[in-house]
């Protein structure tokens, strides 16, 4: 199959990049392109023109990067940015029988550093890019050759190699996916005690509703934000009170779910909650991820000192400490970004497959085929 994609950014730009990758691409090159010299190098780039062959319309004059000799041979259409000439390219692709996908299907990666360009731009903080980008040629690459290399010497090393990977590499995956997705922090509590205040100042947007009457918020919300420059996802639940509201009753039946699947849950309450009843939110909701309580307008008590952490969400007060206190309970305060760790499923598949009962020369294939 012949596919194609728009690998720069959708929307109006000065320049935009098609590639085309497969079997057929010198075929549908040799149909659409006009070069203006004479340059037939199977890696080379050359200005010319586009031509609707139905038709014989100059679509656009594009800078053409073939590389044809590779398998499957693929090129770079390099044409101007508006919308209108992108979309005339993908037509015209799509007459000629291209698949048009989007720019992650267009290739698979089949080595570490492939995969690390496939994966970086997915990144969605400077940390995760950091993390992804130490993978090659330090990190798992670097850890890959080296046990290449010990194994290879010695076989009977093999229990330690797995050992490492079950220990080390594996539990790094799941992790690698909340970095690279954003993890999930739940605010939960009672109606009126500031949540979606919360919420908004953290985010520093305003996409939750605020309001002193009890039961603003009547729906979760999900913002997208950033801790220590780790991605977090706040999600602001529906105040949890006895309703006989049936539109507030599902709401609070659609965040039970969302609760019990959060990364960290944050027990939001008013700080004049007394400790009985704090124990009672706490014994409505799940003991693993064990919540978080915060004691929220602490600008309106006197003398405050109880046993939690006391905010101002409306003041931004302790705000620093709520963060810090977030990212211990997500286990990332020793987080090392350039510490070995895999990122992809064919990774994680292939290093499945090296910790079953297997001989070292096929571990030493697995091993090879995770960098081929």
């Amino acid at each position: 199959m012949t596919r194609a994609a728009l690998i720069t950014p959708p929307g109006p730009a000065g320049i935009a990049v098609l590639k085309i990758s497969g079997p057929q691409s010198p075929a549908i090159i040799q149909q659409i392109f006009q070069s203006q010299h004479q340059n037939t190098a199977s890696h080379a780039l050359r200005l010319g023109q586009i031509i609707d062959p139905h038709n014989n319309d100059i679509i656009d004059q594009v800078v053409l990067d073939s590389d044809l000799d590779t398998d499957p041979p693929s090129c770079e259409i390099n044409c101007h940015g508006g919308p209108r000439i992108v979309q005339r390219l993908l037509i015209l692709l799509r007459q000629l029988n291209v698949t048009i996908v989007p720019w992650q299907q267009l290739t698979t990666p089949t080595t570490i550093a492939q995969e690390v360009n496939h994966i970086l731009p997915q990144a969605k903080t400077p940390l995760v890019v950091r993390a992804i980008a130490a993978q090659h040629p330090k990190g798992l690459t670097a850890w890959l050759k080296q046990t290449i290399q010990q194994l290879s010497a010695n076989p009977q090393s093999l229990p330690a190699v797995q050992s490492f990977i079950t220990n080390h590499l594996l539990p790094t995956y799941p992790l690698t996916q909340k970095l690279l997705s954003g993890f999930t922090v739940v605010f939960t509590g009672p109606p009126n005690v500031g949540k979606s205040t919360l919420a908004n100042a953290l985010t520093g947007k305003t996409q939750s509703l605020v309001a002193d009457l009890p039961g603003t918020t009547r729906d979760w919300t999900n913002q997208l934000t950033t801790i220590a420059s780790i991605p977090i996802n706040i999600i602001d639940t529906a105040g949890r009170r006895p309703t006989n509201d049936p539109i507030e009753s599902q709401s609070l039946a659609q965040a039970q779910p969302i609760i019990e699947s959060a990364d960290a849950i944050v027990l939001i309450l008013d700080i004049t909650t007394n400790p009985s009843a704090i124990q009672h939110h706490l014994n409505d909701l799940p003991k693993k991820p064990a919540p978080l309580v915060v004691l929220n307008k602490s600008d309106l008590a006197s003398n405050p000192n109880p046993p939690h952490l006391t905010i101002s969400a409306l003041n931004r007060t302790n705000l620093p400490q709520l963060q810090s206190a977030l990212i211990t309970r997500l286990n990332l305060n020793n987080f090392n970004p350039t510490a070995p760790r895999i990122f992809t499923p064919r990774q994680h598949n292939l290093l499945q497959k090296l910790t079953t009962n297997i001989t070292p020369t096929t571990a030493l294939s697995l091993l090879n085929q995770l960098n081929l």
